[in-house]
């Protein structure tokens, strides 16, 4: 290369290390100026706090640069100040706007735990601790609680772990299907013979947490289905038959009536499982 291709290289290389120089310098003026600070924040998703309980927890003030927010370390001081908040979206609106969408859990299940109550999400994160109402909410049986801290999820004694996720899978799928709010109990202390209590009246068997979906599905179904001169009579449903089948054990079908949980498993009158094609197809 010639001695004057060179030198046009290096006064390019010059002017494009200049140039670059000037934008930082620019975006280091912007970053500082009147212009980027926040003058409107946007708080939307709350139902359990409110506006004010936000903006305070978020450590956000009016005035603050918009540029030099951490979005990371804002959406983790309201997430350990407010135990409801599951999860929180940060986003800048320039030149001046700043928007927090907060995202909620609810209690759907809680724990007893030397004499105090630990409220649970579905994932099992602790919302509440203390002396609170369980008045809709399903009680867990079987897990033994290691630590409890507010607004993580609570840790399960050694060997616990199988049970805990067992218990979060299904209280999950009590969710999804809708029923979370008749469910009175879910005992997993033998995580191969789950068992719930279902609208006051039923003790539904489960077998392990395998096909969750499935099995409740069926069990709705069968329920659902049932001849009108067995409706509202307690008893069991053995739902956790591979194949699909429900089995059901009515209270009057036996000499002495016995409450839900305590019927003995057996004598079971049979439900043929729905159509696997009208299931998979989600009809």
């Amino acid at each position: 290369m010639s001695r004057l291709g060179k030198n046009l290289i290096n006064k390019n290389s010059s002017i494009y290390i200049a140039v670059g120089f000037i934008l930082i310098a620019i975006m280091t003026l912007i970053g500082t100026s009147v212009f980027v600070r926040i003058l409107d924040i946007e708080i939307s998703g709350t139902n359990v706090y409110t506006r004010e309980e936000v903006l305070m927890a978020s450590r956000v003030s009016h005035g603050d640069n918009l540029m030099r927010l951490n979005a990371q370390t804002v959406s983790q001081n309201i997430r350990s100040s407010l135990p409801f908040v599951r999860d929180v979206v940060i986003e800048r609106r320039f030149p001046d706007t700043l928007l927090i969408e907060i995202f909620e859990s609810f209690p759907i299940a809680y724990i007893l735990l030397d004499g105090n109550t630990l409220v649970l999400d579905f994932s099992g994160r602790i919302l509440q601790s203390g002396d609170y109402s369980t008045e809709n909410l399903i009680e867990i049986r079987g897990v033994s609680v290691r630590d409890a801290p507010l607004g993580q999820q609570l840790r399960p004694g050694v060997g616990e772990e199988t049970r805990f996720q067992d218990m979060q899978e299904i209280l999950a799928a009590f969710e999804r299907e809708g029923i979370a709010g008749d469910i009175s109990y879910l005992d997993v202390s033998n995580i191969q013979n789950i068992h719930f209590g279902y609208i006051e009246i039923y003790r539904v068997t489960l077998g392990n947490a395998g096909d969750i979906r499935h099995k409740l599905h069926n069990l709705i179904s069968a329920i659902d289905r049932l001849p009108a001169d067995r409706q509202g009579i307690p008893g069991s449903i053995d739902a956790s038959d591979p194949e699909g089948y429900v089995r059901f054990n009515f209270a009057n079908d036996m000499p002495d009536e016995h409450p839900p949980d305590q019927i003995p498993e057996n004598s079971f009158t049979s439900v043929d499982p729905e159509d696997e094609d009208s299931y998979e197809n989600g009809s």
